[in-house]
């Protein structure tokens, strides 16, 4: 399917291009700039990827440990966020923060698409 492809290539595309993508503007940072172009690609390959699967009626993970224990890190992250002082720059940090819940769920994004790609 078409959607299987745009989101195979979505994720090889974030791979090649993100250690060279670069805005140079004074309002972003290196990692705040890389990490837009890594959430606009993460973002095409997961809607790509859903596509198919709805298209096709069925949604199949890999069974793995690594997926299972992966998925706390987002629940803990927002726990985090929650008690933290400062939980709205927990959340989604207006200067490309790395360590956001955001991020983190970008990241976990990236994580289940390489486990369904690359699982076969």
């Amino acid at each position: 399917m078409i959607a299987d492809v745009v989101a195979g290539w979505a994720l090889v595309l974030l791979i090649a291009l993100t250690p060279f993508f670069l805005i140079p503007t004074a309002w972003a940072d290196i990692g705040a700039t890389k990490l837009l172009f890594a959430s606009f690609l993460i973002i095409v390959a997961l809607f790509a990827w859903l596509t198919a699967r709805f298209a096709e009626g069925t949604i199949l993970l890999p069974k793995s440990i690594l997926l299972t224990a992966a998925s706390f890190l987002p629940v803990a992250y927002c726990i985090s966020a929650l008690a933290s002082h400062a939980p709205a720059e927990s959340f989604a940090s207006g200067f490309g923060g790395q360590d956001t819940v955001a991020a983190l769920a970008l990241l976990f994004g990236v994580l289940i698409l390489a486990a369904v790609f690359y699982s076969n």
